[in-house]
């Protein structure tokens, strides 16, 4: 990894000891496995406290690490709630076990007030932040240490900041550009065109990036992949020895099949069965490359050639021939199938990795260059920074001198950020302190981020000192919940245990070592809760019209029971189940009012909505679309007039406000924000010049303004580029979700530590293994065997060949981890409810691939047949408990009152926008036309600065009709000039000429200022005609031009038509535009 330099710190010697005092201190490592609803925040405050109120105490030296930053705002308010609770003298159940804890002390309650005031007067030193604060704040203080500049800043969006690498590694390929950089993107191109993609190949590198460059696989194994990929003959000698070995197996394999073809077809086939056509097939697919196993007609050939035959035929030789020619056959494809497999895996992702490789370093330069430094980048460079036995004194430098470490969900703890503070564990036990973890294997469902629940699991392996306790009681859900998931989940674990894969011996046992702790018990004496399952045979994977209707009458019936439609939640596994339950229920059940995330997200506010639509108006006076939009929302959301689509459509802008209407110019030279402070208050004002209350629309118009600020920290103030970055990165934000007036839909990894009095989960029957191909399938493998091992690491895709390829092992561990990642979903999905359960599963056919549907209906069914054939669908509903209604609100409401537990209220909200003082803004592109006192003030410069206008206008325009927008834009961006008008009637008569007019009568597809990459002996150049018009097979190429006529203007269009007809098209024109003299020059070739 490149990167800052480090300054190493000195070793003390006694600190290679650590980890063996560690390991002898008794009950000073303690882990906490917490099943879910068992109490983990009650504990985990409770054990903060203990360390805090003990004499000596103090939060200074005190970390408590979670994993988000709910969990964070969460763990704080409830150890300032407690600590009130002591201090006040309240008698509950967390004060009465705290004192039990601390052995009774008189002074507790003065104690409490202390450490109470202590915190609230030190707040900065309060340590409960999430693992990336911690390093973060680590970061800062050691950025002299780390040789970062002094005005770096730390990014936090890792995916913007890997698309400004890949823009900027896109942008400088030109003729200057690596060679083998460009061949790499010559052939992803190659391959995104014969596979139907087009030729764009910026968005799937930066989604490919995002990925990849940033993860732990690529991060450790970064330094030493430079070095290699970066030594041009190695990586030569490797391709050409990975292309040897394949053409050598894939000749042999390709060789003897077509022998046994030639074979074939120079014997009589009289009397075998189809001809032999099972035979032909087989061969000719090994001819193809397809390197799948034999089908079980060619297996029986092999073991008996008699059934080569038809019925009553006697061999005479021949069928024994072909018989034993196949057995020979099937011998070399399981000979050479792993080296052609793996060959394969490794050269078609090469280049992906080059590129990476590239997008890297691109993306060290663009930091470098922005003075920042990736949070993402922290874990590794702490890893590098420091040995193990350098880590505690790291941190001291850094400010950390803790005592007591307190880690919450460590099963999503990655593996490098749990050797970063690992050290720092082990040097607390060793000086007597103590160190606690919490956490759950079986909800682990962030994998995909890092996580690592190998670390938890096998905790107890590497300190075996630790004291390990298990919270059995579950506090959030009714005992008949409880009940079905401590039946459910083992039975479940030992079935899919027993799943048939290619899984090694060792985990065979796996989920059922996972949920051995999964029994839970209820400490309440009442048994309540409702568990319901529905089981059907759709053939769909979205919302079926039966198992839609099922999710419709269930919602009624919890209605009528009395569950508050607020106390329901529908979880989903993907994105696009809400999507569809959402846009199934607005169409056909309106009287069900759901809440899904699609509701926070900034573009779902109407007024938001109008504010951008207007934006655009401002940009394009033709907008008639966004003007609609504007109008529809204003008349029918601000104003309530309910007017039809088609009054809006027909009044065009009379319905708007006079004043948008009338100061539509001067509005859109306002600058950005004051502009949008204007829109505001002109759109809240009604017919009657009376203001109109949006304060329902307050959360959306703050965080929109957010927005406003944030894009105008690093962009001048300009309503297009704003525009471009509301639909490419604002329009997806959202605002903080409070109250919800509805049923929630959300995703069960939104659902994680979240609990709801009733969850609903429509889809309960995802695949076992996710091996379905798609944009996340790339597997990070290590090779082990030469000569694949020439690298330390590379990206393959994620199928079924690399089951049969050297990669074998790393196929079948992620097919595990995938078989993991789906068991503990679910295991999150059924322990959210407090009250009620309902699930519905999608049943597969017997003869199909089994899903988790199949596992359901095995438990909850197991009579249940699904019925393929049948044009009525099967449905099964099995049910324990009785429906549990939501509470009163007296009961809701706390004994007692606590500040620290007061909830959010809102807070009636107006906008005053201030008149705009700014007089002058100059636009930043007025630079590039604006003459200094030394350029020259003559004629010629007038007529060469209007030529260079005149081309700016024609690259902006499609029509002649696009003219006045044209000079508009210009004007905004400071660029007008004193003769607007008679240059406006002068290009307007030009391009209305017969000779040019067809070239501007929108008709054509059309291309301005578009780049054309060529290459001449492995040199790469740009090309760039001012216009392209293109229609079927035909293409038209203008070059405009200002000056005198000249030889040199010609070769140049001949150029453009070359490489037009070079990319397919058929008929090719070219021609030259001296538009000052109207004179129009036909190219030939």
């Amino acid at each position: 990894m490149s990167g800052p330099k480090v300054r190493r710190f000195p070793k003390k010697p006694y600190l290679c000891l650590l980890r063996d005092a560690a390991k002898d201190m008794k009950e000073s490592l303690i882990i906490y496995k917490a099943s879910a609803g068992s109490g983990k925040t009650f504990t985990l405050a409770q054990n903060y406290l203990v360390q805090l109120l003990s004499k000596g105490g103090s939060h200074r030296y005190i970390l408590a690490v979670t994993f988000t930053n709910k969990a964070t705002t969460e763990m704080k308010q409830r150890i300032l709630a407690y600590l009130y609770d002591l201090a006040e003298g309240r008698d509950n159940d967390f004060t009465r076990a705290l004192a039990e804890r601390l052995g009774q002390p008189a002074d507790l309650k003065q104690r409490a007030q202390a450490a109470l005031d202590g915190i609230l007067h030190d707040y900065d030193h309060f340590q409960v932040m999430t693992i990336d604060k911690f390093f973060q704040q680590l970061l800062s203080n050691l950025a002299h240490e780390l040789g970062l500049s002094a005005n770096y800043r730390i990014e936090l969006d890792d995916r913007k900041a890997v698309d400004e690498a890949v823009d900027f590694l896109l942008d400088a390929i030109d003729e200057r550009a690596d060679k083998k950089l460009i061949g790499w993107i010559e052939d992803l191109i190659e391959d995104r065109m014969r596979s139907n993609k087009g030729w764009s190949v910026g968005r799937d590198l930066k989604n490919f990036s995002a990925r990849n460059v940033l993860s732990e696989a690529f991060q450790l194994r970064e330094s030493d992949l430079r070095n290699r990929l970066n030594d041009a003959e190695r990586m030569r000698r490797y391709r050409q020895t990975l292309r040897a070995r394949l053409d050598e197996a894939q000749g042999a394999l390709t060789g003897a099949a077509q022998k046994l073809i030639d074979e074939l077809d120079g014997m009589s086939l009289e009397g075998f069965s189809r001809k032999g056509q099972y035979v032909y097939a087989f061969a000719r697919k090994l001819l193809n490359g397809d390197l799948e196993e034999p089908t079980k007609s060619v297996c029986s050939y092999i073991e008996d050639p008699q059934k080569l035959l038809n019925k009553n035929v006697t061999d005479d030789g021949r069928a024994a021939n072909v018989s034993s020619r196949l057995a020979a056959l099937v011998d070399l494809l399981h000979d050479k199938r792993r080296t052609i497999l793996s060959c394969r895996l490794i050269l078609k992702n090469l280049n992906q990795l080059f590129l990476l490789n590239a997008v890297a370093a691109a993306l060290d330069l663009v930091n470098k260059a922005n003075s920042r430094f990736l949070l993402a980048k922290t874990k590794l460079l702490f890893h590098e920074m420091v040995g193990e036995q350098d880590a505690p004194f790291v941190f001291e430098r850094a400010g950390a001198q803790l005592r007591h470490i307190l880690i919450d969900e460590f099963q999503d703890t990655a593996r490098l950020q749990w050797n970063n503070i690992k050290s720092l564990l082990l040097n607390n036990l060793a000086e007597g302190n103590t160190c606690l973890l919490v956490g759950d294997v079986k909800q682990s469902i962030y994998r995909w981020n890092g996580g690592d629940w190998n670390i938890l699991q096998n905790i107890e392996k590497e300190y075996p000192a630790a004291r390990v306790n298990s919270l059995r009681e579950n506090y959030r859900s009714g005992q008949h919940i409880i009940d079905f998931n401590n039946a459910f989940f083992p039975a479940a674990a030992q079935m899919l245990d027993r799943l048939e894969t290619d899984e090694t011996d060792a985990a065979a046992h796996l989920l059922q070592d996972i949920y051995a702790d999964v029994s839970q018990v209820c400490p309440r004496k009442t048994a309540d809760g409702y568990v319901s399952v529905t089981l059907h045979d759709a053939e769909t994977d979205v919302l079926d019209a039966e198992a839609e209707a099922s999710l419709y009458q269930q919602i009624q019936m919890l209605r009528q029971t009395g569950v508050a439609y607020t106390d329901m939640a529908i979880l989903v596994r993907r994105n696009k189940e809400a999507q569809a339950i959402a846009e199934r229920f607005a169409e056909q059940h309106l009287d069900v009012p759901l809440a899904s995330a699609e509701a926070f997200l900034l573009s779902a506010s109407p007024v938001v909505q109008l504010l951008i639509s207007a934006l655009r108006c401002l940009m394009d006076e033709k907008d008639t679309l966004s003007q609609a939009v504007v109008t529809r929302i204003y008349c029918n959301h601000i104003l309530a007039e309910n007017r039809p689509m088609s009054d809006i459509a027909e009044a065009g802008s009379t319905l708007l406000p006079a004043t948008f209407v009338r100061r539509h110019a001067a509005l859109a030279e306002m600058p950005l924000f004051e502009l949008i402070e204007q829109l505001i208050l002109i759109f809240t004002t009604g017919r009657s010049d009376e203001r109109i209350d949006i304060s329902g629309e307050s959360a959306y118009i703050t965080a929109f303004l957010d927005q406003v600020l944030a894009f105008l920290d690093e962009n001048p103030s300009s309503i297009e580029a704003f525009l471009n970055f509301w639909d490419e990165e604002a329009a997806a934000k959202t605002i903080p979700s409070t109250a919800v007036d509805g049923i929630r839909i959300l995703t069960i990894h939104k659902s994680k530590g979240l609990a709801f009095h009733t969850v609903l989960i429509p889809f309960c029957d995802w695949d076992i293994f996710n091996t379905k191909q798609g944009s996340r399938s790339t597997l990070w493998v290590h090779p082990q065997e030469s000569p694949y091992d020439e690298l330390p690491t590379l990206p393959i895709e994620q199928n079924k060949a690399a089951a049969q390829s050297i990669f074998q092992t790393e196929y079948e561990q992620e097919l595990l981890m995938q078989k993991v990642d789906g068991f503990n979903a679910a295991y999150v999905a059924f322990t959210r409810p407090k009250k009620n359960l309902l699930i519905w599963a999608n049943v597969p056919p017997a003869s199909n691939k089994p899903t988790f549907g199949s596992v359901i209906a095995s438990f909850a069914d197991p009579d249940f047949t699904p019925d393929a054939d049948s044009e009525d669908a099967a449905l099964s509903i099995k049910t324990w408990g009785a429906i549990v209604p939501s509470q009163t609100a007296d009961k809701q409401e706390a004994e007692a009152q606590n500040p620290f537990d007061a909830k959010a209220e809102a807070v009636p909200f107006h906008f005053t926008p201030q008149p705009v003082r700014a007089i002058f803004k100059q636009s930043n592109k007025s630079k590039d036309f604006v003459r200094t006192e030394a350029d020259p003030d003559d004629l010629q410069q007038s007529y060469i600065d209007r030529g260079k206008r005149f081309h700016r206008l024609l690259s902006d325009i499609d029509t002649v009709e696009d003219l006045p927008r044209a000079f508009e834009n210009l004007r905004r961006e400071g660029l007008s000039g004193p003769d607007d008008a008679e240059d406006l009637a002068f290009l307007r008569k030009r391009l209305m000429d017969a000779k040019v007019s067809r070239w501007f009568d929108g008709s054509w597809q059309l291309f301005n200022e578009h780049t054309i990459l060529s290459r001449n002996n492995n040199q790469l150049s740009r090309h760039r005609p001012d216009r392209v018009l293109v229609k079927d097979k035909q293409a038209v190429v203008i070059d405009f031009k200002f000056g005198a006529p000249a030889a040199s203007h010609a070769p140049q269009v001949k150029t453009y038509m070359h490489l037009l007809q070079t990319m397919g098209y058929e008929s090719v024109t070219g021609w030259l535009w001296y538009v000052y003299q109207n004179k129009v020059e036909s190219i030939s070739l």
